[in-house]
């Protein structure tokens, strides 16, 4: 049981410090953040962006794997 808590107060102490990177990359409250993650969010890239999870929108990115000499 002991290793049981051990991996609870690793896991929760992982997820603080994500909430506070988080926090401090978008300029939101580490609560918001922490109930933005306590559920799913699907979210457009338009929304990633004004929430400043994301900082460009890439348009047109094709797969190397597409390309004749990747064949």
């Amino acid at each position: 049981a002991s290793d049981m808590m051990l991996k609870v107060e690793e896991l929760r102490h992982t997820q603080t410090t994500l909430e506070a990177i988080l926090s401090a990359r978008t300029g939101r409250p580490q609560a918001e953040i922490a109930a933005m993650l306590a559920r799913d969010k699907y979210m457009s890239v338009a929304e990633a962006r004004e929430l400043g999870l994301i900082d460009n929108i890439l348009q047109g990115v094709s797969c190397g794997a597409n390309r004749p000499d990747m064949q």
